[in-house]
């Protein structure tokens, strides 16, 4: 059989699930089982800031004795995984994962809990629609099409009726495998959207026959803590958690528009003189508080991520912050030909709060996944 390709193995087979699980292990997982470093590979991954992140946590660490991380916009969970280290070390043991979108909350929470379930769904859809459908694992990119509108269709029909767990958790990290870079979009209601076109066609048979590796790597890290896992709006967590000595918060928001001729002199007077709304933000999501959400920091420990912009830079001065520069190279346009282009960030952090505020009430979330 070691002389065989791949899809030889699978050439006219008619595997049960036991069967199948067996041969596809042995044929696959020690070409795709090496441990992952993301549950979604995308542009914005803050593993590629992991060195600044870290060199900013180890500073505010040396003052304050942290043993509670929150992320207040987890999403993909980048910034927990290359802080985890340096969480592990200084014993940050309590993480509270949040995220408004209660579909990507539960797949943390699924991945956590329930892995081998998921890994043994992933192997019955891997079974059932692709080897036993087409008699070979690595199929065209005319059929992987046909495969990915039939997972797209079974995963809306589940978000729509709100019905998230083991399937959905499983589709959500087979389906991003499709996508370009990574990147998940969703609509004005907050539903996760798959576009049915085919992305990335010669890295796909990577992505996806890793992902049961994806899944027991980001379990065997969520096992070494003590997390909790909420849905809450932002503003609705930070009621709840400021003025906390303990706690460093990870604020990784969506990302304003770099683009700096979209602020032109008025609207800066603006700023300095109220909060305004509608800044221009990437990802079509225009309506985002980021006013809000900077006002917050004043009273949290916390490193923040965006864009270069003329509104953060009123921010760090204003209320007097620390921050970095850093570099990434982007590529999300819709022409994947295209360029990667330099991206200016910043990561902005303080250390607002140093001595335990006794007046503060516990934390009691009102909405947990």
């Amino acid at each position: 059989m070691q002389s065989l390709s791949t899809n030889q193995i699978f050439l006219n087979a008619s595997f049960s699930k036991e069967e199948f699980k067996k041969t596809y292990l042995a044929a696959i997982e020690a070409k795709f089982g090496k441990k992952q470093e993301t549950i979604v590979s995308y542009p914005g991954g803050k593993l590629k800031m992991k060195k600044e992140l870290n060199e900013i946590f180890t500073e505010m660490a040396e003052t304050n004795k942290f043993t509670t991380y929150i992320d207040g916009f987890f999403g993909m969970g980048g910034s927990f995984k290359a802080l985890s280290d340096a969480l592990l070390e200084h014993q940050v043991k309590e993480i509270i994962v949040n995220d408004i979108n209660k579909c990507i909350v539960i797949m943390h929470k699924c991945i956590r809990d329930y892995a081998d379930e998921m890994i043994e769904y992933y192997l019955e859809r891997i079974r059932c629609d692709i080897v036993m459908s087409y008699q070979k694992l690595f199929i065209v990119a005319e059929d992987l099409i046909i495969v990915k509108k039939k997972w797209i269709a079974e995963f809306e029909a589940f978000q729509k009726d709100k019905k998230f767990g083991i399937e959905t958790s499983t589709l959500f990290i087979m389906l991003c495998a499709f996508n370009f870079s990574g990147v998940v979009q969703m609509n004005k209601k907050g539903d996760i959207k798959f576009t049915q076109r085919l992305y990335c066609v010669g890295d796909l048979k990577n992505f996806l026959f890793n992902t049961m590796s994806r899944i027991r790597t980001f379990n065997e890290l969520y096992n070494k803590f003590d997390m909790k896992f909420y849905s809450n709006d932002y503003f609705a967590l930070f009621q709840n958690y400021q003025y906390k000595t303990n706690t460093i918060w990870n604020i990784d928001t969506v990302y304003l528009k770099e683009d700096y001729s979209e602020y032109i002199k008025s609207d800066m007077e603006n700023i300095k003189n109220s909060s305004i709304v509608g800044c221009s933000c990437n990802y079509g999501q225009d309506d985002f508080d980021h006013i809000g959400v900077l006002e917050t920091l004043k009273n949290i420990n916390f490193i923040y991520n965006n864009n270069t912009h003329p509104l953060i830079y009123h921010y760090i001065e204003k209320l007097k912050l620390k921050h970095k520069k850093f570099t990434r190279h982007e590529a999300i346009s819709s022409s994947i030909k295209e360029n990667a282009k330099a991206i200016q960030e910043l990561i902005v952090y303080g250390n607002n709060f140093k001595y335990a505020s006794t007046n503060q009430p516990d934390y009691a979330p009102k909405k947990a996944a």
